[in-house]
C-alpha cells in the first residue's frame, strides 16, 4: 500500500467550508483532482455527495439552484 505524501496530489484530503454571497452552502473535500459537495440545505440536495471537477463548476451549480429558488 502506498504511503501518503505530502507532494503527491492524490494523497492530499482537504475540507472546506463553502460560503457564497455571505451564506454557508456546504462543506467541500477535495481528493486531489476533483471535489465532493455535502450539504445539510435541503434546496441543494440534488448536488449532496456529487463530485465536480472544480470550485468554479461546484459554485455555477449551488448558484443555478439557489436562482432557482429565488
Amino acid at each position: 500500500m502506498k504511503q501518503p505524501s505530502a507532494s503527491d496530489p492524490f494523497t492530499e484530503v482537504v475540507t472546506q467550508p463553502l460560503v457564497l454571497d455571505g451564506q454557508l452552502a456546504g462543506l467541500t473535500l477535495s481528493l486531489g483532482h476533483n471535489l465532493v459537495f455535502f450539504t445539510t440545505e435541503p434546496d441543494l440536495a440534488t448536488l449532496d455527495g456529487g463530485s465536480f471537477a472544480s470550485l468554479a463548476q461546484l459554485t455555477a451549480q449551488v448558484r443555478r439552484v439557489r436562482a432557482k429558488r429565488a
